[in-house]
This record gives C-alpha cells, structure tokens and sequence, in this order.
C-alpha cells in the first residue's frame, strides 16, 4: 500500500510476517531504479517512507529476493509493477 502527504513524501507499506527480508523497487523513469530497504515494524508489516514519488512513477516489493504483486486494484500488470495513479 501506499500513502502520499501534502508535502512530498510517499509511505510505502507491506504486511509479510513471515519475511527476512523486504525491499522497495521505484522506477522513477529516464532509467533511475532504486531498490530500498524496508524496516520491519512491531506488528511484523515493512514500511519506508520516501521523497519525491509522483504520478506515473512504477514500484513494486520484493519479499525474500522474490517479487510479489501490490494488492491493490492499481496493479499495472502481470510484471509485477504498480503506477502510481492518484494520492491515496
């Protein structure tokens, strides 16, 4: 899921209780693709909270070096990406 404030910033969160690692893929396009790390929190979901995502702008999750699809009705395709379409 993600979340955008009046000032620019994007929370990004996934539930994956059982996960070792969880990671964040933005393509910002023009070819900037950043992999973030994201931080588990107490009830066991990831989060991280990133400036300077807009519209259009693509991202997935990567849950233990696999990539797993934005359960969200916003899910651009079988790839795996989701658009950003509107703030949530």
């Amino acid at each position: 899921m993600m979340r955008r404030d009046e000032n620019g910033m994007s929370d990004f969160m996934v539930e994956a209780p059982e996960a070792s690692v969880v990671e964040l893929t933005i393509d910002f396009g023009n070819g900037f693709v950043r992999t973030l790390a994201m931080k588990r929190t107490d009830d066991r979901t990831w989060t991280i909270r990133v400036h300077g995502v807009s519209d259009g702008v693509r991202y997935r999750f990567r849950v233990d070096g696999r990539s797993i699809p934005e359960p969200d009705a916003f899910c651009d395709g079988p790839d795996g990406w989701t658009r950003i379409t509107r703030a949530a």
